[in-house]
């Protein structure tokens, strides 16, 4: 489930998407620190330190989640280019990568690189609270010299959301999120 793939139905699906979930449904994705879905979406670093961990997640209380496409994008241009993704590991509901092992490290710039981090499963996943999506390493390059740093997912991120339980009818929906790096 590439973004290139995808771009066609996201302009496609816009509002109509949103009115084929629940009005009760709930669906929350956010980062945390480290490798859960329990910490603050906050973590220290150094420029040129060691890496950081940041996990993204989702919580979803009726929702059946079939697969995620995920641009990360840094906060502006100005901001661009200071951190890099180092590895990416999917959630274990997300066997299947969009894009495999990283043959280099990727730059978190903005605009955000055409990489997605994305997974998908052929039978949608049982709605929970704190599911892995995606685990990423971050390296913090020298260039970090800023008090503060905001990461968030691109604006092609979105989840595919299941329909009557099955994944081949779904919805894709727009989703955000944002985390904050404070250099040491």
């Amino acid at each position: 489930m590439t973004i290139s793939r995808l771009l066609p139905t996201i302009i496609l699906s816009g509002w109509s998407a949103l009115a084929c979930v629940p009005a009760n449904a709930a669906v929350t994705v956010y980062f945390s620190s480290g490798s859960t879905c329990e910490g603050q979406p906050v973590a220290k670093f150094r420029a040129g330190g060691p890496p950081v961990k940041m996990t993204l997640c989702v919580s979803a209380t009726e929702e059946a989640i079939c697969g995620h496409s995920i641009q990360l994008e840094a906060e502006s241009v100005l901001t661009s280019g200071r951190f890099q993704v180092v590895t990416h590991k999917l959630g274990e509901n997300y066997p299947d990568p969009t894009l495999e092992k990283l043959a280099k490290p990727i730059a978190i710039t903005h605009p955000p690189s055409p990489h997605d981090f994305g997974g998908t499963r052929d039978n949608p996943s049982v709605p929970s609270a704190h599911q892995v999506l995606v685990l990423f390493t971050l390296r913090p390059l020298v260039q970090a010299k800023a008090a503060t740093y905001t990461l968030r997912l691109g604006k092609n991120s979105l989840l595919s959301v299941g329909k009557n339980g099955s994944c081949l009818d779904n919805t894709e929906l727009p989703i955000t999120a944002s985390f904050k790096l404070d250099r040491q």
